[in-house]
């Protein structure tokens, strides 16, 4: 990460900057789960230390790098708690917010014990969020949500402080679809964007009502049948539903009586009437009213194998009687994989760290392009990675084509000419493409207000669609 503006002047004014202890990198959390791989080159930038900086309500963690990033979430930062204060309830105050780079990761997480939040810089590349806003304004909204669920104490600012042990505690009892689905929920609410005002989130359940198969309530976060990420997708539509009977002020009420030592269920009936699993089917009844119309379209033939927890994800080519694509199950990590359309049979190709489920493109000469993750830990802060492209052919196997690059969504055209991908650069993405051969980059679309994600070409390689990211919408 290179250092893209100074610190503006406006924000000078509101921040002071002091020296942070530099071990704080130990505390970068190093994702699970992520299947081995060659180690990633080098950051780019060397480590410079940490700084600090001080809003009203919170204390930024960041490193020297990352300081651009830092001054995007401080902006939002006292706004978004007075707006979770008013809807919602009074967040902690003086919560420390630690950003951290060069992990190619795109999320953040709130943590009870501390307690504090953090954001890896990176922005989103899928569309899930409606991007109607910026993509710090979002995130942090829903982690501050986490944050206030945890510390909860109604909407009156308590004199009591906020302990590690008492968040911890109040997690108990609590399911998991609650704390996701109201932080999606808010993060909706509160900002001109969200995931409930995305398309895109809301085929997560449109598609298995249109089925006939939306989860059953006791099926919630068990993940063995779309959709995934279950307890953000059902979670969402749970409390969607008692704030569109009882109002924004039904969930404030619900966490009120629940800090009484009710359970989350009882605290639930108590303010709607119904328990939780009583809105589920209040739900889903009403999901099939709505999409009732749309039954009228000529449904598909499933061609991929009927198993528990099996995902095919889009495809990666489809040509003839195959199909190449990601797939993965309870029993395999995600995979490239052919599908034979005659048969139904799968052949696996190989396995690797995918980046996402977008991360495989294939053109017909047999060429296979790989998003692929890859980390090293000798170097600080702590797990570093980046996301490169690789080549894979039956004849070759698996080989590297970029190197030290934040690369996601390639896309090749069928006749294999040209290749595409996303780039990310922090909070933005432009759009680039690799010569085939040599890896090399070239730009095709940046901006400093703007992001390019989804790119897709023609199959002769002349025209490239994607979608364009403006902070209030995507065209």
């Amino acid at each position: 990460m290179t250092h893209r503006k100074p610190l503006a002047a406006a924000l000078a004014a509101l921040l002071t900057l002091t020296p942070c202890r530099e071990m704080l990198y130990a505390q970068t959390p190093s994702p699970a789960g992520t299947p081995s791989r060659p180690e990633a080159d080098a950051p780019k930038e060397p480590f410079a230390g940490w700084e600090s900086a001080q809003t009203r309500r919170f204390r930024f963690i960041y490193e020297k790098a990352l300081r651009p990033e830092a001054e995007a979430f401080a902006r939002e930062a006292d706004d978004i708690w007075n707006r979770v204060a008013e809807a919602y309830g009074v967040p902690p105050d003086r919560l420390d917010v630690i950003l951290t780079g060069r992990t190619d990761l795109m999320g953040a997480h709130a943590e009870a014990l501390g307690p504090s939040l953090w954001f890896y810089e990176d922005a989103p590349v899928t569309p899930d969020f409606g991007y109607r806003e910026s993509w710090p304004r979002l995130v942090f909204t829903h982690e501050l949500v986490h944050g206030t669920t945890f510390a909860y104490g109604g909407k009156k600012a308590s004199d009591s402080p906020f302990g590690p042990v008492i968040g911890s505690l109040r997690l108990s009892g609590l399911p998991p679809w609650q704390l996701e689905g109201l932080a999606v929920l808010l993060e909706t609410e509160l900002t001109r964007g969200g995931r409930g005002r995305s398309p895109f989130f809301e085929l997560q359940w449109k598609g298995p009502v249109l089925d006939g198969t939306l989860l059953r309530f006791d099926e919630i976060g068990k993940e063995e049948r779309p959709p995934e990420r279950q307890i953000y997708v059902a979670g969402y539509l749970i409390m969607r539903s008692v704030a569109d009977r009882f109002g924004l002020g039904a969930l404030a009420r619900i966490e009120e009586i629940r800090a009484g030592g009710t359970s989350f269920s009882e605290a639930v009936k108590t303010v709607t009437g119904s328990s939780p699993e009583e809105l589920w089917q209040d739900t889903l009844r009403g999901l099939e009213k709505r999409y009732a119309r749309e039954r009228t379209i000529p449904e598909g033939i499933r061609v991929s194998p009927q198993k528990t927890n099996l995902s095919w994800y889009r495809p990666a080519l489809a040509a003839g009687n195959r199909v190449i694509g990601l797939r993965k199950d309870a029993d395999t990590p995600m995979t490239a994989a052919e599908l034979d359309l005659s048969t139904g049979k799968e052949k696996f190709l190989f396995q690797s760290s995918f980046a996402d489920e977008r991360s495989l493109t294939a053109s017909e000469d047999g060429q296979l392009i790989a998003a692929l993750r890859t980390e090293r830990s000798d170097s600080r802060p702590g797990v570093t990675a980046s996301t490169d492209l690789w080549t894979w052919s039956e004849t070759e196997g698996l080989r590297r084509l970029t190197q030290g690059k934040s690369l996601f969504q390639p896309t090749l055209s069928r006749s294999g000419n040209r290749l595409v991908a996303v780039e990310s650069l922090g909070l933005r993405s432009r759009l680039v493409e690799i010569d085939r051969q040599t890896g090399e980059s070239r730009v095709l679309l940046e901006s400093e207000s703007m992001s390019y994600v989804q790119p897709a070409l023609s199959p002769d390689g002349s025209m490239l669609a994607f979608l364009e990211l403006n902070g209030e919408r995507g065209a």
